[in-house]
């Protein structure tokens, strides 16, 4: 019966795309969700109601957006296909007044989220103060790390978000001290929020069918005093020394970036072994550090 659900849905949507002269782009990430219980359950883990504002990255052919605008939340949805975006005007756009779409890359380079996207959360915050923000979510692929990352480092009041993204990427989400895929994702989502890995999603619900697993990830973010109150550049600038040199202990991995003496007091004032490596030391441990920088700077 599930497959045939999802044959009858990946026959729909051939013929939606069809209508607009399109085929699946997989070279942006395209692959579409066939399973309708997996649609639920990221709006279910996003907990999704009428009094929330939702950023919906690449909302494709609107599977997701429409679980979304049923429960009466308003939702921004960025679309970077201009295909794809023609066809959520036809098809979303004139049913739901309560969506809003932005034809733009979410990404403004590699490794910040979109100027104008930020403006529209914003400007829309400021019209309905009451509003909750939430990110709600199925994932390029491609945009995933850079994009959950920045979520975390934002001045904005996110509350929680919900997000289907590669697997591995979630993995090094909630990755602990000592993981092998502890690493700078690790650490800006521990400081940032508490990160659940929710399920694990096979390819088979997808079309085309991707080589990897996906994964649903849930966020209940910090709040957004406590997010801003972190010196992210000195943690950036600390995670790439710490994590380019893995087999370094802590003192050879940031030469030249804090000078010796200062990471030897820290290591002495947190009773910490000298010959301790970077990637053995906690979030919490590391944003000490990072604190101890952004005082030097």
């Amino acid at each position: 019966m599930v497959n045939y659900r999802h044959n009858r849905r990946k026959d729909m949507l051939i013929a939606m795309l069809g209508r607009y002269g399109m085929r699946p782009n997989t070279h942006l990430g395209q692959n579409f969700l066939l399973d309708k219980n997996q649609v639920n359950y990221i709006a279910r883990m996003g907990k999704v109601g009428g009094a929330d504002l939702v950023l919906e990255v690449g909302p494709g052919t609107g599977f997701l957006s429409t679980e979304l605008l049923q429960t009466g939340a308003q939702v921004i949805g960025v679309e970077f296909d201009h295909k794809m975006a023609e066809l959520l005007r036809g098809e979303i756009v004139p049913k739901f007044p309560n969506f809003t779409l932005i034809e733009a890359d979410i990404l403004q380079g590699k490794n910040q989220i979109n100027e104008q996207v930020l403006d529209a959360v914003s400007q829309r915050l400021l019209q309905f103060p009451g509003l909750t923000l939430k990110c709600i979510s199925n994932l390029p692929y491609s945009a995933g790390t850079p994009f959950i990352a920045n979520l975390f480092k934002s001045n904005l009041p996110w509350e929680r978000a919900a997000c289907l993204l590669q697997y591995e990427v979630g993995q090094r989400l909630v990755a602990q001290t000592g993981d092998d895929q502890y690493g700078a994702l690790a650490i800006v989502a521990g400081l940032g929020g508490r990160v659940c890995l929710e399920r694990k999603v096979p390819p088979n619900v997808f079309w085309p069918r991707p080589n990897v697993d996906s994964a649903v990830v849930s966020v209940a973010f910090h709040p957004v005093r406590q997010r801003m109150d972190i010196p992210w550049e000195p943690l950036r600038m600390i995670t790439v020394g710490i994590f380019n040199s893995r087999r370094k202990n802590l003192k050879n991995a940031l030469k030249g970036l804090v000078e010796r003496e200062l990471i030897e007091r820290f290591l002495d004032e947190q009773q910490i072994d000298p010959e301790t490596r970077g990637e053995q030391l906690s979030p919490e441990m590391i944003l000490k550090l990072a604190r101890m920088l952004s005082e030097l700077s």
